[in-house]
């Protein structure tokens, strides 16, 4: 079930907290982490046994099985698959059969709610949302390496952006959970919360102030509270998902 990803996000966030400084924070972290041990490695065991993201069209196929079985089987890897599969799955929704039709719209309504449900466990750890005054922005992240003598192009990513740049002072953004005053000569960009925007960021980015799973989980469900709910599917599922 999707609820399995949900538990693994659970044990993440409280190691997020590791980086906000703030004693409240530290103590619930503490106390999730004594917690960890025994159900930790169940949920590794349970990821590793998920699904993977190239199994949907076949999966979505098999709600057309004449056999119940089958269908039940193909019903539960779904929902663990979860927020990938809802492209789908909203599609299977407006199937010619009945059945099937509703088996996946229920599935769409479960997955979403499981969505929502993180972004209410991420607000009750006290994590940061931007302010809505705060700009989703692009900014340079890395790249301009020379390899094989060939000059790479350069690589960006999300943030939210807290302080324009100004004469004495570089822009400020909440990246993830962490601000980051940047290099002055580091660009910029305001843009549109589309889902075609997570084409142009390198999702496997990650900064030494950040946690692996800080950025795309926390910028995921960012945008999920701003109501951008395409991007933050996109974000989700190229950032966390396929390396869990």
């Amino acid at each position: 079930m999707f609820i399995s990803c949900r538990l693994l996000c659970l044990l993440v966030i409280p190691i997020l907290l590791c980086g906000c400084g703030r004693s409240a924070q530290h103590a619930r972290a503490q106390q999730s982490s004594d917690q960890q041990p025994s159900g930790q490695g169940d949920d590794k065991d349970k990821d590793a046994k998920r699904p993977g993201i190239d199994t949907i069209p076949n999966l979505i196929a098999q709600l057309r099985d004449s056999k119940i079985e089958k269908r039940e089987q193909a019903s539960k890897a779904l929902a663990a698959i979860g927020i990938p599969a809802l492209e789908a799955l909203r599609k299977a929704a407006k199937d010619s059969d009945p059945e099937v039709a509703e088996q996946a719209a229920q599935l769409v309504k479960s997955i979403e709610k499981s969505f929502d449900q993180l972004l209410a466990d991420y607000g009750q750890y006290d994590l940061p949302l931007p302010p809505e005054s705060a700009k989703l922005v692009r900014f340079e992240s890395g790249g301009r390496a020379v390899v094989n003598d060939k000059l790479m192009p350069p690589t960006h990513f999300l943030g939210f952006q807290l302080e324009a740049a100004t004469k004495s002072n570089p822009a400020l953004l909440l990246v993830g959970t962490h601000k980051m005053r940047l290099d002055r000569h580091t660009p910029v960009e305001i843009v549109e919360p589309k889902a075609e925007l997570v084409k142009s960021i390198d999702v496997d980015w990650r900064d030494r102030s950040t946690f692996g799973l800080n950025v795309g989980l926390a910028i995921a469900l960012q945008c999920k509270a701003r109501g951008w709910n395409e991007l933050a599917e996109e974000l989700w599922t190229a950032s966390a998902l396929p390396n869990w």
